[in-house]
């Protein structure tokens, strides 16, 4: 594989970038634990590694379903989560997928993909700003790793109490 090296004038920029790779994964490893144990509770028996590697709109979906059919009462939330997740993943694609076609050489990021007609270019603070909506989705008031995480597995508990 060859190797890539992003050069750049604003450090701050590859230090957003970097941030946003580790933010996202973050965000990836909630949602794989939220699809597994929704499987999980389904009895298919999952092993979280299976989960983990599917697919981030797959697991989204394995969530979806399960919320659809078992916890009703999240659904609102959960569609709100998910709309933010699915805009957070598609600027993903724009800078993940174009880094290693487009050298980082100045004070902003050209993606080289076209959106509405015009190069999709990305600042030090516009990555700045989408690593903020991350840390929202993730930690907010009602957030993958606060107030759904607390419900979801609470609900969770009423439902493995109901079946027993």
């Amino acid at each position: 594989m060859p190797y890539f090296e992003i050069v750049n004038e604003d450090p701050e920029l590859r230090k957003q970038l970097a941030d946003f790779v580790i933010f996202f994964s973050t965000i990836e490893n909630y949602i794989s634990d939220f699809a597994y144990r929704s499987e999980l509770f389904e009895g298919k028996r999952p092993n979280f590694r299976s989960i983990a590697k599917k697919d981030l709109s797959e697991k989204r979906e394995i969530i979806k379903s399960f919320i659809n059919g078992k916890l009703p009462i999240l659904m609102d939330l959960w569609n709100i989560i998910n709309s933010r997740i699915g805009s957070l993943n598609n600027e993903r694609k724009f800078l993940i997928h174009s880094v290693g076609l487009f050298n980082i050489n100045s004070s902003y990021f050209n993606t080289g993909v076209k959106q509405n007609g015009r190069f999709k270019i990305y600042s030090s603070s516009d990555i700045k700003k989408l690593n903020e909506q991350i840390d929202d989705l993730i930690f907010g008031d009602e957030g993958l790793a606060s107030n759904f995480y607390s419900k979801f597995v609470d609900e969770l508990e009423s439902l493995k109490k109901a079946k027993t």
